[in-house]
């Protein structure tokens, strides 16, 4: 895969991630997926974050996939982290997503 043939510019821990991203919501569950190639093996992960402090995250991943399974799986389990009465917005970067919440659903 493309991300292991060289050093990576994000950061690779939970700690030095919540150092260097400073800006932004204080509060949301954010998520991402894809796969490289696409199809091909691919991840998927989902944090939830309250007054800037991550309280819950969740990731998987599959030997082969495509980058809407990996951004759609990554969506079910943002709403499996909130409570059944809990107001909290999700983030996407997948157009996808968003307009299958905001727009299709």
């Amino acid at each position: 895969m493309s991300c292991r043939k060289g050093p990576r510019s994000a950061p690779r821990t939970t700690e030095a991630a919540l150092t260097a991203y400073t800006a932004g919501p204080q509060d949301g569950i954010f998520t991402d997926g894809g796969c490289d190639p696409n199809p091909g093996p691919g991840g998927w992960g989902a944090v939830k974050v309250i007054d800037g402090e991550i309280t819950d995250e969740r990731h998987g991943h599959a030997p082969n996939t495509t980058n809407n399974q990996m951004e759609l799986r990554a969506l079910i389990e943002a709403f499996k982290m909130a409570g059944p009465d809990e107001e909290i917005a999700v983030y996407s970067d997948s157009q996808y997503c968003v307009s299958t919440i905001n727009i299709w659903g």
